[in-house]
């Protein structure tokens, strides 16, 4: 009998969710959209130059926005979990 679970070739689905570190962000509500202004990240506060791309992800009840934002030359992802009601970043390039 084949084994699908064995097969090296498909990917399982995982519950894990890798969010990043925990952070405050300041936002405002714009004709129904979140957009997300700065953050703090280790104690130092960032103002976000730019959001280059955002997009909405469910899994199950949990809905997850996502914003790739620039801050003084740096590039960060914004996570929104609405089930936690918290905010997470995570670096993606620094020079």
């Amino acid at each position: 009998m084949f084994n699908y679970q064995a097969r090296w070739d498909r990917v399982l689905p995982s519950n894990k969710l890798y969010k990043g570190e925990p952070i405050e962000v300041l936002i405002k509500f714009s004709y129904g959209k979140i957009v997300p202004l700065a953050f703090s990240l280790q104690q130092k506060r960032m103002k976000i130059d730019r959001i280059y791309y955002s997009w909405k992800k469910r899994q199950g009840l949990r809905e997850l926005f996502y914003f790739n934002v620039s801050c003084a030359g740096e590039f960060f992802c914004l996570l929104w979990d609405t089930m936690d009601q918290r905010w997470y970043v995570k670096i993606l390039n620094s020079p």
